[in-house]
């Protein structure tokens, strides 16, 4: 015999979950189901996920919910929304609105001493890594040095630092190409880099593109790992080294161009696209 204490439940949460989709869709966002779902089911805890359709793994989206209000936003674009689920216009009140900020706030600690554990993890992998061998399947599949890569066992393992050198992260490459952040690393703002040449800078995606620039040009390269990043690492160099031109060299696909020309916004910097000269 059926539950009917069970049943009213699961026709609650399928009423939050569309609830909470049709709240987000009101600003354009559509997250995967995943994150709903797991946001309706801890309740207050603030849960991270991608969206829809959208590439697996970077999990820019956020999302809290308490009963019939929300509190929801984009970490890469800085966007944050808060409101209420039952259609009410009011403001949230002053404890609806403590009870989002503590639980924002308590995220951030646990994710800040997240970030210290995974640096000095990498320090420690890092320190303990050889020189990359050049013969390296992945290095000589994509016609790439080993320069600024460290590698243990059969793993290239790129050190990711802020803009005074400091390590953060690492990328791990594995011979077939297979590419993994650790978990709860610093990423926003960090980047790989190689070259010491000031005369300008050329910032890209990924490493081995910017290596085969770096390759083909000699200049300093630096790599923000995807294209989200590459705004806000395009413009801690300008902030910090103004006088040193910067080039973006964009990966040529609809998240390229769009991180390539908010990166040219926030710095002036000039576009180059794959097969233009640089």
């Amino acid at each position: 015999m059926t539950n009917p204490l069970l049943i009213e439940r699961k026709r609650h949460y399928n009423l939050n979950i569309n609830a909470i989709s049709a709240a987000i869709a009101t600003v354009g966002i559509y997250p995967e189901q995943s994150l709903i779902e797991d946001a309706v089911t801890y309740q207050g805890d603030l849960q991270r996920g991608n969206h829809k359709n959208g590439k697996q793994g970077k999990k820019p989206l956020w999302l809290v919910s308490f009963g019939r209000f929300i509190a929801f936003g984009n970490w890469q674009e800085g966007s944050t929304y808060k409101m209420r689920l039952d259609g009410d216009p009011r403001p949230l009140t002053k404890v609806e609105t403590t009870a989002i900020e503590q639980s924002i706030k308590a995220n951030e600690v646990r994710r800040e001493q997240m970030q210290l554990d995974a640096r000095r993890h990498a320090i420690n992998r890092l320190s303990a890594a050889g020189n990359a061998d050049p013969l390296h399947a992945y290095l000589v599949a994509k016609g790439i040095d080993g320069e600024r890569l460290a590698q243990e066992d059969n793993k290239l393992l790129v050190p990711i630092t802020d803009c005074k050198g400091a390590i953060w992260s690492y990328q791990t490459i594995e011979p077939n190409g297979r590419k993994l952040f650790p978990k709860g690393a610093k990423k926003k703002g960090n980047f790989w880099a190689a070259g010491w040449d000031r005369s300008r800078f050329l910032v890209g995606e990924g490493v081995a593109t910017m290596k085969a620039i770096r390759r083909a040009t000699g200049a300093t390269v630096i790599a923000a790992m995807d294209a989200g990043n590459l705004p806000v690492v395009a413009e801690i160099i300008h902030l910090r080294l103004p006088s040193i031109p910067l080039v973006i060299c964009a990966d040529d696909d609809q998240a390229g161009h769009v991180a390539a020309e908010k990166a040219r916004e926030l710095t002036g910097a000039q576009i180059v696209l794959p097969g233009s000269p640089i």
